[in-house]
This record gives C-alpha cells, sequence and structure tokens, in this order.
C-alpha cells in the first residue's frame, strides 16, 4: 500500500472513537485507494515507458527520413551529373569534323551552369607537343551560345608558363589565382598578340574588368579543361570539374580520328592545289604567262581557305634588290610585270633580309608605314589607277612570304593577326613547287632558245648554199624565193623577202 495510505490507516486503527466496522470501512476504502494508485502508477509507468520508446523510435525515424532524403537528393544529383555528362558524351561522338569542337565547349558551358556553377569562362586548351603553342576553345558568360576558338602562340608570361608546367605534369586538379600586374600584363598580351583579339569587344571588356581571377583546370594528355570563377571552387564543383575534364579526355580520342581524316583530308586537298600550279607552272612557253600563273595561284590559295587579299609570285633577275612582281588579287587589276625600283622603305629591307637568311618573312606594318608605302607604290606605271578606289581605305598591311633562289612568293592582307602555322607552310610549300617548275621553265626557255639559234643557223646556211651555187646572175631571183620561205619557217610575219642590190653612183 502507499506509505501515506497506511499512515491513514494506522491512525485511524487507533482512533477509539470509532468502531470496529467504520474501521474495517475506511480500511477497506483505502486499500482500494492504494491499489487504484498503484494501478495508475503502473500505468503511467509503462505510459513512460511507451513515450521514451516512441521518442527513440521517431529520432531513428527521423534520422532515417534525413537519410534517405540526402540519399535521394545525392542520386538525383548523381542523375544530373550523369546526365549532363552523357550530354557530353554524345556530342562528342556527333561529331562529323573537328570544327564541332567549338559547339561542344558551349555544350560544357551551358551543362556546368545547370549544374550551379558560376562561371565567366569555360576553356579547354589543347596543346601542340613540339612548339608549346596552344588552340583554346572557349565559351563566355558575355556569349555563351557563341563559343570560339583561337590559336595562342607560345609565350612566357607567368601565367602561361604555370599552365605548361601543369600540363607537363599532368596535374588532375589545379588552380590558379590570376590577378593584380600580372593579369594586366597578360590581358595586354593576349589580346593584342594573339588570335584573342579578334574576340567582340563587349567580351574583351568582360574579361578585362575583375581584378582577380580563378582559374580551376584539370589536365589530361591533349591539355585542359579550365573553368574561371570570380571565387574559389567547392569541392564539389572542383570534383565534378575532374570528372568533365575526364569524359571530354576520353571523348577527345574521338576528335583525334576526326582530325587525323581530316589531316589526310586537308593534304591530298593542298596537293592538288600544288599539282595544278606546277602543271600550270610547266605548261608556260614564254615569262608573260607568268600572269597566268599567277592567277591560278590566287584561287588555289582561296580554296584553301587561306586568309589573304593579295598573292605575290616575286622574281630575282640578276639578284637585284628591285622588285620584279606579278600579282593577283580579287579584282584581278594586274595585267602586266610590277617593276619597284628599291626604295628606302622598311617592306624592302625585310624581304632582301629574308631572302638572304632564308628565314620566312613576317611583317606588319603601321598605319603609318603603309601610307608610306602607298604613296609610293602608287607612283608606279604598272599600277592601274583603279587600285586608289579599291584599298583607298586600308590601314595595315600583314605579310607573310617565303623565297627560294630564284623566286618567291608572299601573301598580302588588311587584317590584324598572325598567320597562322597551317597557313606558313602552305605559303612555304607553294614557294617551293613554284621554285623548281620555275628552274624547269628556264631550263626549257635556254633550250629553246639553243633550238630557235639552231633554227636560225641552219636558215643562214641553206641560203648561203643556194647562193654560192648559183651559176649565173638570174639565179638570184631562186634566192630571194629561198630566203623568203626560210623567214617564213622562222615564224617571221614577213610579207616579202628579197634583195636590193645598189649600183655605185645610183641616185633616187
Amino acid at each position: 500500500m502507499n506509505q501515506h495510505l497506511q499512515t491513514i490507516l494506522n491512525t485511524i486503527q487507533q482512533n477509539e472513537s470509532l468502531t470496529a466496522e467504520e474501521k474495517s470501512s475506511i480500511e477497506k476504502s483505502l486499500k482500494d485507494a492504494g491499489k487504484e494508485l498503484d494501478i495508475t502508477a503502473f500505468k503511467l509507468e509503462r505510459t513512460e515507458i511507451v513515450k521514451r520508446t516512441t521518442a527513440i523510435l521517431l529520432e531513428e525515424t527521423i534520422a532515417e527520413l534525413e537519410q534517405k532524403r540526402k540519399a535521394v537528393e545525392a542520386q538525383n544529383r548523381e542523375l544530373e551529373i550523369e546526365g549532363a555528362l552523357e550530354r557530353i558524351r554524345a556530342s562528342a561522338m556527333a561529331m562529323h569534323n573537328s570544327e564541332e569542337l567549338n559547339a561542344l565547349v558551349g555544350t560544357v558551358f551551358t551543362e556546368l551552369t545547370k549544374l550551379d556553377f558560376v562561371l565567366t569562362r569555360c576553356v579547354i586548351m589543347i596543346y601542340d607537343p613540339k612548339t608549346n603553342d596552344a588552340r583554346w576553345l572557349m565559351a563566355n558568360s558575355e556569349a555563351p551560345d557563341k563559343p570560339m576558338n583561337f590559336f595562342v602562340k607560345y609565350h612566357e608570361h607567368p601565367p602561361n608558363l604555370a599552365y605548361l608546367k601543369a600540363w607537363q605534369k599532368r596535374t588532375l586538379k589545379w588552380q590558379y589565382f590570376l590577378q593584380g600586374t600580372i593579369k594586366k600584363h597578360w590581358d595586354d598580351f593576349i589580346f593584342s598578340e594573339t588570335e584573342l583579339s579578334l574576340l567582340p569587344d563587349f567580351v574583351v571588356t568582360g574579361m578585362r574588368a575583375p581584378d582577380s581571377v580563378y582559374l580551376n583546370a584539370s589536365f589530361a594528355n591533349f591539355g585542359n579543361l579550365t573553368l574561371a570563377s570570380l571565387e574559389p571552387l567547392s569541392d564539389e564543383h572542383f570534383n565534378i570539374l575532374l570528372r568533365f575534364a575526364k569524359v571530354f579526355d576520353l571523348t577527345y580520342t574521338r576528335f583525334n580520328d576526326l582530325k587525323q581524316a581530316e589531316a589526310q583530308a586537308r593534304e591530298a586537298e593542298i596537293e592538288l592545289s600544288l599539282e595544278r600550279v606546277r602543271s600550270r607552272s610547266m605548261a608556260m612557253h614564254k615569262s608573260e604567262e607568268l600572269r597566268s600563273v599567277v592567277n591560278t595561284l590566287y584561287g588555289e590559295l582561296q580554296s584553301l581557305h587561306v586568309n589573304f587579299h593579295v598573292v605575290a609570285i616575286q622574281l630575282f633577275p640578276d639578284n637585284s634588290m628591285d622588285l620584279h612582281l606579278w600579282l593577283s588579287t580579287s579584282d584581278g587589276m594586274y595585267d602586266d610585270i610590277i617593276h619597284w625600283p628599291h626604295t628606302d622603305l622598311p617592306v624592302f629591307h625585310e624581304m632582301y633580309k629574308s631572302r638572304t637568311t632564308g628565314t620566312m618573312l613576317e611583317f606588319t606594318m603601321s598605319e603609318t608605314a603603309t601610307r608610306q608605302f602607298f604613296e609610293e607604290y602608287f607612283k608606279l606605271d604598272a599600277v592601274p589607277k583603279e587600285r586608289k578606289t579599291a584599298i583607298k581605305n586600308v590601314k595595315l598591311i600583314d605579310i607573310a612570304g617565303t623565297y627560294q633562289k630564284l623566286t618567291g612568293i608572299f601573301l598580302m592582307r588588311y587584317t590584324k593577326g598572325s598567320y597562322s602555322p597551317q597557313e606558313k607552310d602552305i605559303i612555304k610549300r607553294f614557294s617551293k613547287a613554284f621554285e623548281q617548275t620555275y628552274t624547269r621553265f628556264l631550263d626549257l626557255q635556254k633550250a629553246e632558245a639553243q633550238a630557235r639559234e639552231a633554227q636560225i643557223q641552219l636558215a643562214l646556211e641553206r641560203v648561203r648554199a643556194r647562193t654560192m651555187a648559183m651559176q649565173k646572175s638570174e639565179e638570184l631571183e631562186q634566192c630571194a624565193v629561198l630566203l623568203f620561205q626560210q623567214i617564213r619557217e622562222l615564224s617571221i610575219n614577213a610579207w616579202s623577202a628579197g634583195f636590193s642590190i645598189w649600183q655605185e653612183n645610183d641616185t633616187y
């Protein structure tokens, strides 16, 4: 019985004023109350146990649900990432030519943006292991739907050297903090000395604007995948970057296969163009036909998509420093060779230096130099007056050419930017091919001159023999007929031939 009820019961038992019957009734009530209290206490204890058990189960259930929620979120995130990667794989496998790699970097940028990346730029850099030059395929936040690619020559600015060092080590997880004067000097270089100068002005402005940028990259055999951001990437985002880089490294095999096939097709295309120029050169019978050769050369270079405005064949009679040029342009206004006596213009010195050293001519004229060039150029008699109108707005000339022993070929264009290695190689090959055929032409010309001299001597000998065989003066008429025949056989367009005999003291 409850202790308090027992105390009450003991007090009642000691009370003599109550009858035994009353005490028995009260005792019974107290015992019943005690039982009820015990039952209630038991129920409360059991309820408490149930509550504790339920709380524990509830906590476990909540934790389990939270784990399941996180697992579902992680699974959904994984599905999002895998879906993005699969779209990259599909885009890569669907490529039909290497130029579509441009679109692929745009796809990478879009997919990463969908995965909550905050990026300013996405760049795939492909390195040439021989020269350390690079091809940048870039998608920009300013124009994400217009990815572009640019040739970036090797240079020794710190960011580029850091990139090359990481590429040589095939660093999987790499970050470079580009800031301050290093960023400014690198920006100045790439936007003036590389093809990034062709970027739209608003993209260049966007790239120059931040004082600092985080360059986050993962390197593989081909180069790297770089993501540029204004804040450091989180661990999760960097891991996603690594996965994207790995997928691209695998799909790059597809790109290489396409590139090799295109290189073979390109080589066949170049060889066919070279053969056309060789054939036209070998068909020459006289030097004036160089006009047709240079026009053929212009057309073949155009068909190879070389970026130029004027092509010139340069001849070196007697190793002169003067320019002897056959030119071809889009308007085809040049019909005769241009003889330009040596002047003190810088381009003359650059051409002569290139000829004597054997190095390739690469020369860009400033606006002032271009104006001086045209002032002298328009003084030449062989330059059509119509050219002044055609090129009056030209402010810059970019020249690339290569020279052989007897000839040279160079291209001129009126736009800024270096000629690509592929364009330089084509110029060298065309120059070499034309040198070989021009040497053959000179040999033929010499042989033709010897044959011509032999024809003349034979004709002279026939006339001598006939005149020496005369027995009487009347036979001089037959000699005159033979003389006329021999002159016509020498392709001299004469309408008569004969002898004139002057008597002494004859007057007319």
